[in-house]
């Protein structure tokens, strides 16, 4: 009866993933900052920087459950949960590129007018339209407003390395893909840290010394040939996968899942991560075409690696020249999406103006 039970309980079950926790330092006594969404750790590397607690950290190891990290003065990325508001599709991101093309056409013709441009063709308030103006004016004195007609890269000096940067028309999750099919081309190559930082509409990557020829560097990167096949060979053992194995294994009746002490005691099976880690291996080891591995490899190529655009992205850009800038700083557009500063400010007044001309409102008196 017990076994009858247990089986009707895993049946279709949706496991419940548990949060990963982030420690500072390695020893027992390690600070705990807090933790972070499992599908937010599984895209982590040693070497990649998030924000925690208010503090910038750097992965120093991926070990079991935890992340360990150091705390770093360089710019980091804002985690993610997945109860969060929904991501950046490939529609909206491709009609932001459209946005950028047609303001570069706007600026080219009359810089002047950008300001009513914006207010006419978005129904923007004149306020709001003069700082989208000018965050797009400083874009364009400090590096070029990113178009469909190039590539734009930006290299630019960060601490002790340097931040290459690069602007596409993807969402997050595209860029996700492109990021680890270039780490997938240079994992021999001892000029690249380590993925640094991924965002909508583009990615940075973190160099030790810069190429001689980056233009020429890049396109051999960014070249569509054989890009889904090397793109496959640095997921199928992901973290990534692996943890959607996991998932789905309790639910193909592999593993147990876990369950209430009153009905039975969860076996031990080489921790938490066996079926991730151990199960796994025998199963590619024994047949690499395996449905489970296979079903868990195409839902992160879709969902988590949006691998389709990010590869339609490479064959689009295979014939439009690479320009690359260098840079004192990184340009507006980058600052904003790495943390390295703020996009353009949408509440010029300050708290102190918002609730004197609230309390005037309301009131109906000055302040």
């Amino acid at each position: 009866p017990r076994l009858r039970y247990q089986i009707r309980q895993w049946l279709g079950a949706i496991s419940s993933p548990t949060l990963r926790r982030v420690s500072l330092g390695q020893d027992k006594e390690a600070l705990v900052l807090g933790e972070i969404d499992p599908a937010f750790a599984d895209l982590l590397r040693a070497g990649d920087r998030f924000l925690i607690e208010g503090r910038s950290v750097q992965v120093s190891k991926l070990s079991g459950e935890d992340v360990e990290v150091s705390e770093t003065a360089c710019p980091a990325n804002a985690p993610r949960w997945m109860g969060e508001p929904l991501a950046l599709s490939p529609l909206l991101a491709r009609r932001l590129q459209n946005l950028r093309d047609e303001v570069a056409v706007v600026m080219t013709e009359n810089p002047k007018m950008l300001a009513q441009w914006l207010a006419q063709r978005h129904q923007l308030a004149m306020t709001e339209a003069h700082i989208l103006a000018n965050y797009f004016h400083a874009q364009d004195q400090q590096a070029a407003i990113p178009r469909s007609a190039f590539v734009l890269a930006e290299i630019a000096p960060c601490a002790d390395e340097w931040l290459l940067a690069l602007h596409t028309p993807l969402p997050r999750s595209g860029n996700e893909a492109v990021a680890r099919l270039i780490a997938q081309r240079l994992k021999r190559n001892t000029k690249i840290i380590g993925q640094s930082l991924i965002a909508d509409l583009g990615l940075a990557l973190k160099l030790e010394s810069t190429p001689e020829k980056p233009a020429e560097w890049l396109r051999k990167l960014l070249d569509p040939e054989n890009a889904f096949q090397d793109l496959e060979k640095t997921v199928i053992t992901s973290d990534l996968v692996r943890r959607r194995f996991q998932e789905m294994a309790v639910t193909a009746l592999m593993t147990p899942r876990k369950g209430s002490k009153k009905h039975w005691k969860r076996p031990k099976v080489g921790g938490t991560r066996w079926a991730a880690a151990k199960l796994f291996d025998l199963c590619l080891k024994r047949d690499p075409g395996f449905f489970l591995i296979r079903q868990a490899f195409q839902e992160i190529m879709s969902t988590s690696l949006d691998a389709a655009s990010a590869i339609a992205w490479l064959d689009q850009i295979q014939l439009k020249p690479i320009q690359v800038r260098w840079l004192p700083a990184p340009s507006p557009f980058i600052r904003h999406w790495t943390q390295i500063g703020q996009g353009p400010e949408l509440a010029p007044e300050s708290p102190e103006d918002a609730l004197s001309k609230l309390r005037e409102k309301i009131m109906g008196v000055p302040a």
